[in-house]
């Protein structure tokens, strides 16, 4: 497992082969970015950052001390649920000392906590009020996600943060999610 770690952290370090712009939150906008409408679609995560629509390639929480700019529901995590309209969205952080990088195990090894800055983010998003962009990935495993690629499905509220036990049994952060209402229906996959 070191032995992995330890080549992320080379690649990630390597600005000709990880320029560090990918991880450089530059773009603090919440809502909408102008140009881009409701259910545009990407074929990855480097074209989302060049758009400037979740402006981080490797983390499903995109924000600042200010608030959250945006997740991306990619069926990585267990304790995950996409109504469409409503999402139970499961925090960052608890998976320090595994190899998750490349497709790896994604289980928790540790508990999550609201100080680890991604879930400070989203938490402030509700505190605040800020809205936050949805992003479904060709991965989730959800009627409402896109057949291929990345596809943004507007604007949510985070309306509940709490703690629970996760069902791998370590304390995981929770975030419900309400979408904005007079927004376009979101598209229903036909084959899952």
């Amino acid at each position: 497992m070191g032995r992995f770690e330890d080549l992320r952290k080379r690649i990630m370090g390597n600005k000709d082969l990880y320029p560090q712009d990918l991880q450089d939150e530059s773009d603090k906008r919440f809502g909408e970015i102008p140009g881009i409408p409701v259910f545009s679609t990407w074929d990855n995560r480097e074209e989302m950052r060049k758009a400037k629509m979740h402006v981080v390639t490797t983390a499903g929480i995109a924000g600042s001390q200010d608030g959250a700019y945006s997740i991306v529901l990619s069926g990585g995590y267990v304790d995950d649920s996409d109504d469409g309209d409503f999402i139970s969205y499961t925090g960052a952080g608890g998976t320090e000392g595994r190899d998750d990088s490349f497709g790896g195990d994604r289980s928790h090894r540790i508990d999550q906590t609201f100080s680890h800055p991604h879930n400070r983010a989203l938490k402030k998003s509700a505190e605040m009020g800020k809205p936050v962009r949805v992003i479904r990935g060709a991965a989730l495993k959800s009627k409402y996600a896109p057949s291929f690629g990345y596809r943004y499905d507007g604007l949510y509220n985070v309306i509940r943060t709490y703690e629970t036990k996760g069902k791998e049994g370590h304390i995981v952060c929770k975030f419900e999610l309400k979408r904005q209402e007079g927004q376009p229906p979101l598209p229903i996959r036909r084959v899952l």
